[in-house]
């Protein structure tokens, strides 16, 4: 068994290869590593270089290797060991993080959002299904478009810029403003889902030069018990129909 000592050896004095113990004189911090100035008994001193960390004044265990050259002892290489019983390992500082991206916040969100609006006044026609939380029809557009066989991929936007996507046979180029009829559902994690089952050009109901409004009774979309202060507004992209079923007279 062998018996361990405090003290640095002298390989010159046995002359052959093997594990040796010396004396940690400096450390040099490499790119990726650490250069050891190592001394043993007689003072004469070795130089290697290891990845793991350890304090000048302690002990190291290494791997000597000798040649003779013109009848002489030389030193060949000098490795450090691995595993150390001696010395005692320093740990590495831990990397810094990278740090986070500062959160915008809501004031900030909605002042980037309104002018993105800005720069997009169209935008402004289109709905919000996510808004609303309701299903039903609302004007989007056309965001991208791919052809696959016979029918055609959308993608449609909506005034917050997300995007759905949408099947139809019918070809609309990027650009154009569509009513889509939407179907939005809670998730179980309480998210809505939101989605698009079908697509049609929209024509906008303007007074558009040259456009003639048909004449007809202006009280046939009116039914008792209700006035025009009942009516409810639609939001901005959403879009309704009114249906009228005429009534016989009752005797």
């Amino acid at each position: 068994m062998d018996i361990i000592t405090h003290t640095p050896d002298a390989p010159f004095r046995s002359g052959a290869s093997g594990k040796y113990k010396l004396l940690i004189k400096d450390v040099t911090p490499k790119f990726n590593g650490y250069e050891y100035l190592l001394v043993d008994a007689d003072g004469k001193e070795y130089n290697s270089v290891a990845k793991e960390h350890y304090s000048p004044g302690e002990l190291l265990r290494c791997i000597i290797t000798f040649i003779v050259v013109n009848a002489r002892f030389v030193v060949s290489s000098t490795a450090v060991c691995k595993k150390q019983d001696l010395a005692t390992l320093i740990p590495e500082p831990p990397k810094p993080q990278p740090r986070p991206k500062p959160e915008v916040k809501t004031k900030e969100k909605a002042k980037i959002s309104k002018k993105k609006a800005d720069a997009d006044p169209e935008r402004k026609r289109l709905g919000d299904p996510k808004l609303k939380g309701v299903s039903g029809n609302y004007v989007l557009r056309v965001a991208a478009v791919e052809q696959t066989d016979e029918a055609y991929s959308y993608k449609v936007e909506d005034a917050k810029g997300r995007q759905y996507d949408v099947q139809s046979k019918h070809p609309y180029s990027v650009g154009t403003i569509v009513d889509c009829k939407m179907s939005v559902t809670n998730a179980p994690s309480g998210a809505l889902r939101v989605s698009v089952s079908t697509i049609k050009k929209h024509i906008p109901k303007t007074n558009q030069p040259g456009h003639k409004h048909k004449r007809g009774n202006p009280l046939k979309n009116w039914h008792p018990g209700s006035s025009s202060h009942d009516w409810p507004s639609p939001g901005t992209g959403d879009r309704f129909q009114l249906i009228y079923t005429p009534m016989g007279n009752k005797r």
